[in-house]
């Protein structure tokens, strides 16, 4: 917007200034010739108007254009000073001893080289140097045949029909030339510049500057001949000049070419090509016809010829130049593909994480392996690998942590197989495949598995924690257990969950009945579905006995899968399988919600019974879980601090993570117990710090609390230890009497067992201890 109106006034002005010397040169009434005052003003003050309009555009723009516009305004400061020295030597072009037309005349020489100059520095932004060569020939053949061709026909001729020297008419014919040579310059880079847009600003220029060499040349005419002028002439010859500056005020919008405009551009582009061409053709046409009496024709001749064959060479090293530096291209970037193509491969192939071999080249390589073996007979082992409880460990270490673990124990993978031999892959998340080349006998297998894991299943200290590892791993030997990839790795697949059937933390050979299994398991994965569609779970209640008020005060809700054709199965059967396949958390949602309802159900009848729900590390340590647990609450409307939630002491491995978790749970009000203390990852400084409300003693110190000494002794501890932190004590798993006796005399404040009841449906549970008022 800011360059339209700066284009707009520069017009308005313009328009002005030309009116203004129509108006004065009418007003007074002079003639138009070389002593008119008002005349010699307008020949002074136009250039300098054009200079005014050529500063703002240097000012505005940036780069090469702008150093092409402060050469072309030096150039025009240059013609105004000349036109100065002209206008006070009369407007003569003939009078050459005259020392301030010398002078004038050198002015204008400068000024139009300084053109020329600046519109090779504008092509030179757009162009290659090569081409700048081929114009600059081009320009000095043709400006070699209009100098001659003028020299033969104007000044040789026409100092004899005006009565001038040569040396006289010579001037006027080189300032004419060189003028033409920067029209024929300007011409080439508006036709070359840009082949799909026209650049109007340069088309502006081209027609201007055109126009003020024709008007520079026919005020030599007139001048030569003693001719008299007209006022639109005049008028010409300024506009023109003021044209050039107007220009680069010009709104820089380029309009893209329509087929007609494109059709007129290539006409022109062919014309440019041609014109060193037909420029010889001419000379030579003019030397035949006045052979041999013109000695400059023949030098001129001579003089385009070299240059053309100048031209010739350039154009043959410009396109050897074109095509070397092309194979050089080709070859750069030949090789910089091959480079791509490699790291491209190498990406493709590798674990962006570990930097092991991913799961792709893991099939690529077992078919390699397997062709080789096939030919020479050797035998192949594929290990699949798993990392146990690594899912639970992710959760609660975080991803951050989950991924160090996973490349420490790449890292240890790597260190400790013969990787000359046998190559570790990544296959996804948790899962590790080796490839064992030339196993000699099932003995040797055993043994250096037994060895790898050794050396992997130890603690790796991840963010200052230290984490227990085990792995469980399948075995699968080509060819006894498979003869191609799909059945090598699901052989292995298969062996490894055989493992973590039996306990995790081994390995396992594939045998034919593992399959029966695998297919099993993935049956009961689809049943739990089933049963979560279907609602065939139940829960049932296991009452807390309170050894000092000798009655039951709590209950803790159990899961029972009901199965319409299998009957019961046992919450050991499918919760580890619903941990692994996420199916965990609607399961565990359901637990809480139909808790809640039931504990609903017993507090509007006015019976403060508390209710405890077992909670999964993987639903603790959801985004979302403690607004799961607020929601059911709410929508129940229960009092939570009846509500009490266990958890395993395995949470304290997340630290911090875990208690900012535990404490927004109190702040819902309800309370906190430590499952099975004592079995897992004990730390007094954790617990100490974790804002729980009970601690219950797992089942397996309570089983050798009559006849261990070391169980008694790390009961006795834990009920002081609590006791001492104003934590209340659930000794679960009690059967018998006896042991009842032993826990309240250490100070035991409740028991869960079969001693009082195992876990039972609400109609047995409300049967048994509501209606017969056994439970306040």
């Amino acid at each position: 917007m800011k360059q339209i109106t700066s284009f707009k006034k520069a017009i308005i002005m313009t328009i002005t200034f030309l009116l203004l010397y129509i108006f004065f040169i009418n007003k007074m009434n002079m003639s138009l010739d070389t002593s008119n005052p008002i005349r010699k003003i307008y020949f002074i003050t136009t250039p300098l108007l054009t200079s005014l309009y050529m500063f703002g555009v240097y000012k505005r723009n940036i780069g090469k254009k702008k150093y092409f516009w402060l050469i072309v305004l030096i150039g025009n400061l240059l013609y105004s000073i000349g036109m100065s020295f002209h206008s006070l030597s009369g407007f003569s072009y003939t009078n050459q001893q005259n020392i301030i037309q010398g002078l004038s005349n050198l002015l204008f020489a400068v000024a139009v080289i300084l053109f020329i100059v600046g519109f090779l520095i504008l092509l030179q932004a757009q162009k290659q140097k090569v081409y700048i060569t081929q114009l600059f020939i081009d320009n000095l053949i043709v400006l070699s045949v209009i100098i001659t061709v003028g020299w033969f026909y104007l000044v040789e001729r026409g100092s004899i029909l005006v009565n001038l020297t040569m040396e006289e008419l010579a001037i006027p014919l080189i300032f004419t030339s060189i003028q033409m040579s920067g029209v024929y310059t300007l011409f080439s880079i508006a036709i070359t510049e840009n082949k799909r847009k026209i650049n109007k600003s340069l088309i502006i220029a081209l027609i201007s500057l055109s126009v003020h060499t024709t008007m520079n040349f026919l005020f030599m005419a007139i001048n030569i001949l003693n001719s008299s002028t007209s006022i639109f002439v005049d008028i010409l010859w300024g506009v023109s000049l003021i044209g050039v500056g107007l220009s680069g005020l010009y709104p820089q919008q380029d309009d893209k070419l329509n087929e007609k405009s494109y059709m007129y551009r290539k006409i022109l582009l062919f014309f440019l090509e041609i014109m060193p061409y037909f420029s010889v053709l001419l000379i030579i046409v003019i030397g035949i016809l006045n052979w041999p009496n013109e000695l400059p024709i023949i030098i001129c001749g001579g003089i385009v010829i070299t240059l053309l064959s100048l031209r010739q060479v350039i154009n043959r090293l410009e396109k050897n130049g074109l095509i070397n530096e092309l194979e050089e291209k080709i070859n750069d970037r030949t090789k910089n593909l091959q480079i791509k193509t490699k790291e491209l491969e190498y990406l493709a192939n590798r674990d962006n994480l570990t930097g092991l071999k991913n799961r792709r080249s893991l099939l690529d390589e077992v078919d390699q392996v397997l062709i080789e073996a096939r030919n020479t007979g050797k035998k192949v082992g594929v290990l699949f690998i798993d990392i146990d409880d690594f899912k639970y460990i992710n959760d609660i270490l975080g991803h951050s942590g989950g991924d160090k673990l996973l490349m420490e124990v790449s890292k240890k993978f790597t260190e400790n197989i013969d990787q000359e031999r046998h190559q570790v892959f990544r296959n996804s998340g948790d899962e590790f495949v080796i490839i064992l080349d030339n196993i000699s006998n099932r003995e040797d297998l055993k043994n250096f598995i037994e060895d790898f894991q050794m050396e992997i299943c130890k603690d790796i200290v991840i963010d200052g924690y230290k984490i227990p590892i085990s792995v469980s791993i399948g075995v699968a030997i080509y060819p006894v257990h498979g003869n191609n990839r799909e059945s090598l790795l699901k052989a292995a697949d298969v062996a490894m969950y055989e493992t973590k059937k039996k306990g995790k933390h081994g390995f396992s050979i594939y045998n034919d009945s593992m399959a029966h299994h695998h297919n099993k398991k993935i049956r009961f994965k689809n049943d739990i579905d089933k049963a979560i569609e279907e609602k065939q779970f139940q829960l049932y209640y296991q009452p807390q006995y309170n050894l000092n008020a000798e009655k039951v005060v709590a209950v803790e809700a159990l899961i029972r899968w009901i199965h319409p054709k299998k009957g019961f199965i046992s919450p050991t059967d499918f919760i580890d399988i619903a941990e692994q396949t996420g199916q965990i958390h609607p399961i565990g949602k359901w637990v809480l919600q139909e808790a809640c309802e039931q504990l609903k159900i017993w507090q509007d009848r006015g019976l403060a019974w508390k209710v405890s729900v077992n909670i999964s590390p993987k639903q603790l340590f959801k985004d979302d879980f403690i607004e799961l647990v607020f929601n059911i609450i709410s929508e129940t409307n229960i009092d939570p601090k009846y509500l009490e939630l266990e958890i395993t002491e395995n949470i304290y491995i997340n630290g911090e993570y875990s208690i900012m978790k535990l404490r927004k749970l109190k702040e819902l009000g309800v309370s906190l117990a430590i499952d099975d203390f004592g079995t897992g990852y004990s730390s007094l400084q954790y617990l100490k710090e974790l804002p729980i409300d009970v601690i219950k003693i797992d089942k397996l110190f309570i089983d050798g609390i009559l006849n261990n000494l070391n169980d008694l002794s790390i009961i006795k501890g834990i009920i002081t230890m609590a006791k001492t932190l104003d934590l209340k004590i659930i000794a679960e798993g009690v059967e018998i009497e006896k042991q009842m006796e032993v826990l309240k005399y250490l100070g035991c404040d409740m028991i869960q067992g079969y001693i009082i009841e195992k876990p039972i449906p609400i109609n047995e549970l409300e049967e048994r201890y509501l209606h017969n008022k056994k439970m306040t």
